[in-house]
């Protein structure tokens, strides 16, 4: 039986999008696409996958060719062992509107998508007819001053996460099967509404 969480189940919520998938840059891109007009990319941020968007997809397709991605190492798309710095990542979208022969696209991203998305605009000017940035500071050198331990008296969460993840192999090894708990964790304190991620949203992205 097919798991209700699978991106083939998800997809039939979604009239008029489909699944793809692409191989590009030393990776496999998954994507979704649907409607017609100017190309327009979407890049998810972390914990997520493109099943973020779902709610804006069908709006957006009534103006535009819309094109989700899940970056490299999350959702279905490949899991290498490297190649996450942003301007490879960045690659990977060059690469993939390549394939799909679209010479220029808006690019939005959310959270470190976002940074994938500056990268791109960044690394590809001509090929990025806007830049759409959401829930991220400016991707300056500002980004490596962030507070990685919790500040007393401060009343904002710190990303401990942003330094956790750059630890190779053993981030994988305490969470393998255990990611919910993360999930969990990081929306709980993040959103200001709570009911905005529902608990099926939660484990398509555990």
């Amino acid at each position: 039986m097919e798991s209700p969480y699978s991106d083939e189940a998800l997809i039939q919520s979604l009239s008029g999008f489909s699944n793809h998938y692409a191989d590009v840059n030393g990776t496999t891109l998954h994507y979704v696409s649907g409607g017609t007009g100017a190309a327009l990319v979407l890049i998810p941020g972390y914990p997520e996958t493109w099943w973020g968007y779902h709610k804006v997809m069908p709006l957006l397709a009534q103006h535009y060719q819309v094109i989700v991605m899940d970056v490299r190492g999350m959702g279905s798309s490949g899991k290498t062992q490297d190649g996450y710095d942003k301007k490879n990542m960045a690659k990977d979208v060059c690469e993939l509107l390549d394939l799909l022969e679209i010479d220029q696209a808006a690019i939005c991203g959310h959270d470190i998508g976002a940074h994938v998305a500056f990268s791109f605009a960044a690394n590809y000017p001509a090929r990025a007819t806007k830049l759409i940035m959401l829930d991220t500071p400016h991707p300056d050198a500002g980004m490596y001053n962030l507070p990685m331990l919790p500040v007393p008296g401060a009343g904002h969460v710190y990303p401990w996460w942003l330094a956790f993840n750059q630890v190779r192999v053993l981030p994988e090894q305490l969470l393998e099967g255990r990611m919910r708990l993360v999930i969990d964790w990081l929306f709980d304190h993040l959103l200001q509404n709570k009911d905005a991620v529902s608990a099926f949203d939660k484990e398509i992205y555990a």
